[in-house]
């Protein structure tokens, strides 16, 4: 099935490649406004038709983990840099707390930056501007597990919709894919973790669950 969906996807971009070369060249010459908005339109409808088939294509054709030991506090520190200059989070405050700032996770760096980016832009487009998300660390008590948890105070998600957030093609959002959770999903999965949502009327809360490592690195200072 991965490769029939591999090639289904490459046989696709071929000719909306060529499609999008010619709508961005038209969209050069053309000077009517009236023209030009309905290209951008037309541009911004290639643009997510290209990244639903990515997305098709991760979900269906997994790669192999590329693992290597991280410090998820240093991590997350960093990421959510980053992710305050996101579309998604402008006039949003994200909070970040740590209790586990030694922590370690044997982890592919770039599936889990996957991962978190897709939740913390979830977590902001929930939320109006000037609103924050939450995203804390922490040890799971009596467990040898990691908890990342990353909460919002928008509307809560109808309980019928939960449980089929993290199935392919479900999603809340209107013009969401319905993959970015299920592609999640499975990337935790596939670490021997776990990823939960719960939704209440005081928010909704992502919990991701990673083992740590047992023995930290040696301080290399």
């Amino acid at each position: 099935m991965g490769e029939f969906t591999a090639t289904i996807v490459h046989e696709v971009r071929n000719p909306l490649t060529t499609i999008e070369m010619g709508l961005k060249y038209a969209h050069k010459v053309l000077n009517a406004n009236a023209d030009r908005e309905r290209l951008a339109l037309s541009l911004s409808e290639s643009d997510r038709l290209k990244h639903l088939l990515q997305e098709i294509l991760s979900y269906a054709k997994p790669q192999p983990l590329q693992l290597s030991r991280l410090n998820i506090s240093e991590f997350l520190k960093l990421l959510l840099i980053q992710i305050q200059e996101l579309p998604e989070a402008i006039d949003r405050q994200i909070e970040f707390e740590s209790h586990l700032p030694a922590g370690e996770v044997m982890v592919d760096i770039n599936k889990l930056k996957q991962v978190f980016i897709n939740l913390l832009r979830n977590a902001c487009e929930a939320i109006a501007p000037h609103e924050s998300v939450s995203c804390s660390i922490s040890m799971e008590i009596d467990s040898d597990y990691v908890a990342i948890q990353i909460h919002n105070g928008g509307d809560p998600i109808p309980p019928e919709l939960l449980p089929k957030l993290t199935t392919p093609f479900c999603s809340s959002k209107p013009s969401g894919t319905g993959l970015g959770l299920a592609i999640s999903k499975r990337i935790i999965t596939d670490h021997d973790g776990k990823l939960t949502i719960e939704s209440s009327s005081v928010g909704t809360t992502v919990s991701v669950y990673l083992p740590i490592c047992a023995h930290p690195l040696p301080n290399s200072g």
